[in-house]
């Protein structure tokens, strides 16, 4: 064989087995995505009213999150970001979580909000239309007491609230104007009916000698001004103040040695007494 020959076999010989062992390699090309990246939705007012619920005061758009904020607990906040969802309550800064205080830094600036409606109110149910006693005054209550002095609370067409005595029930209703309607008719003076109401409590609260009040049945008298003018001295009334007398001065007198009960009544009462349902307390 020509030596020549042999001489180039062996050259492409050794070039060929020094690439195979760590000769310099061309570079790889990087692998191209072929997967588009996915367009994210806009988010619009429309969007954030979706989050709206009768819980929630507003919905805003804050970077990459959605923050609502509730009306319960303060105003907590809640963020969204993708199918992540924070609950952030109103609490103290050393108890915020780490995760809301990341979320509350990278919601930091919105650049929308919507105010969510308030839940329509319910409204009160409408008061009950007063009845009339007086309707069919010639037969039922009132005429039951036709043969009794009466007082009639009469409620007249402008509203306002009137007290008339009558000699009886059926006259009562037969004075009535058109229009008129008698709330209540009572078999005691228009003045008795007439009487401010007060609780227990409200007695209670003038124990002193600067406001002395106390009762007797069901009738409340204050006897501040009474007290220097009693025949047994102030001390015997100071001592009864906010207390029920009703049997503690059932034999006393007053000025002029008059039962004392029946002085109170005519000078010093101011109401009577009722429970808190505006029923008339117990005479004991």
């Amino acid at each position: 064989m020509d030596m020549k020959l042999i001489v180039c076999i062996f050259a492409a010989l050794t070039l060929l087995i020094a690439g195979c062992t760590g000769g310099e390699q061309p570079p790889i090309p990087p692998i191209q995505n072929q997967t588009p990246p996915i367009a994210q939705p806009e988010i619009t007012n429309a969007t954030l009213k979706g989050y709206c619920s009768d819980n929630m005061v507003s919905v805003s758009k804050c970077g990459d999150y959605i923050v609502t904020v509730s009306k319960l607990l303060g105003g907590g906040r809640t963020f969204y970001k993708g199918g992540e969802k924070i609950r952030c309550p109103v609490v103290s800064p050393q108890y915020i979580s780490n995760e809301c205080k990341l979320a509350s830094a990278e919601a930091s600036t919105c650049e929308l909000e919507v105010q969510c409606p308030s839940a329509e109110p319910e409204l009160p149910p409408a008061p009950p239309k007063p009845v009339n006693l007086c309707e069919n005054f010639t037969s039922g209550m009132a005429c039951t007491l036709q043969y009794i002095p009466t007082c009639v609370k009469v409620q007249k067409t402008s509203g306002e609230i009137d007290y008339r005595s009558a000699s009886n029930g059926c006259v009562a209703c037969s004075n009535l104007a058109e229009g008129e309607i008698a709330l209540a008719i009572e078999t005691t003076s228009c003045e008795e009916m007439n009487l401010k109401q007060y609780t227990l409590w409200d007695v209670g609260a003038h124990d002193t000698a600067d406001a002395c009040w106390f009762y007797a049945g069901n009738h409340l008298f204050d006897v501040t001004m009474y007290m220097g003018k009693h025949p047994g001295g102030p001390i015997e009334i100071l001592s009864q103040c906010a207390n029920n007398v009703t049997q503690t001065f059932a034999g006393a007198t007053g000025p002029g040695n008059v039962p004392l009960i029946s002085y109170l009544e005519e000078n010093y009462i101011i109401g009577k007494i009722v429970d808190g349902e505006g029923k008339l307390h117990p005479e004991e």
